[in-house]
């Protein structure tokens, strides 16, 4: 009896992997309104989207029953060499990048996005990633919370990484996935 429990747990659990990691769907990433098209679960010939900041990246959600439409922004990228406020904490790279990131899903859609800042990296020009948060216990004022959107919400804040001054040149932020897969990226 034990042994047919086990194999009918067995089968329950793969067919959850194989729906969670086969056919997942098909997201885009759009930037502005350009024709450049990258897929969140293959690689386009083009690669990931990429756009400047301050130019929305549309992000085309359709997996697991979720169809939505999520436009986000990242903006405003200033860089800082202590934390503001009463604990001043010192980058340990050597300057904090706080960039202001805004995310809305279009009206009439099914499902939720989740976003959160480790939705989002920063790429140096030489290719050295540095993803949220890595080592650092720093904060910056309206940092960004993770949320579950769904149709016609939106939210903002800012998201911070410590990075080495000079991987500014030629550096990116990107967009993440669901598997964790770069898909979408802003150039500084």
């Amino acid at each position: 009896m034990r042994k047919k429990i086990a194999v009918a747990v067995g089968f329950v659990l793969a067919g959850i992997v194989a729906i969670g990691c086969g056919s997942a769907g098909n997201d885009t990433v759009t930037p502005g309104q350009a024709n450049v098209v990258a897929s969140d679960t293959e690689q386009s010939a083009e690669g990931p989207a990429s756009t400047k900041i301050g130019t929305p990246l549309t992000l085309h959600k359709d997996q697991l029953g979720d169809k939505l439409d999520i436009t986000i922004t990242v903006s405003n990228s200033k860089t800082y060499t202590k934390e503001p406020g009463d604990y001043g904490s010192k980058p340990k790279n050597g300057i904090f990048l706080v960039v202001n990131v805004a995310a809305q899903v279009a009206a009439g859609g099914t499902g939720s996005y989740h976003l959160n800042p480790f939705n989002f990296g920063f790429v140096a020009g030489d290719g050295t990633v540095y993803d949220y948060g890595s080592g650092m216990l720093a904060t910056f004022p309206n940092d960004l919370d993770s949320a579950d959107l769904q149709a016609g919400q939106k939210k903002s804040g800012t998201v911070v990484f410590d990075i080495k001054k000079t991987d500014m040149t030629g550096g990116k932020i990107s967009l993440k996935g669901w598997d964790s897969s770069q898909i979408g990226y802003w150039t500084l």
